[in-house]
């Protein structure tokens, strides 16, 4: 991995530290490595099918089994069970 120095200006920073400080888990390198990847893709120099980001904890736990649940969302739903 390639280390890299920003200087930021004093409005910059202290924005990064208010964001940091809401989201105490997060790291301040990953905020940062996350951010230039993000633009990196919008500007076509990074695939857009990089997840830059772990998807939540709860993708996948209710799964109904049904590969056409979409299709059929309406009618399901008034389906005694």
């Amino acid at each position: 991995m390639t280390r890299i120095v920003i200087p930021l200006d004093d409005t910059t920073a202290q924005a990064l530290e208010a964001y940091r400080q809401d989201h105490a888990d997060r790291l301040e390198r990953r905020i940062m490595q996350e951010a230039l990847e993000a633009f990196l893709m919008k500007a076509g120099y990074l695939p857009q099918s990089k997840h830059t980001r772990p998807l939540p904890k709860s993708v996948g736990i209710a799964r109904s089994g049904r590969s056409d649940l979409a299709e059929h969302d309406e009618e399901l739903l008034w389906v005694e069970a």
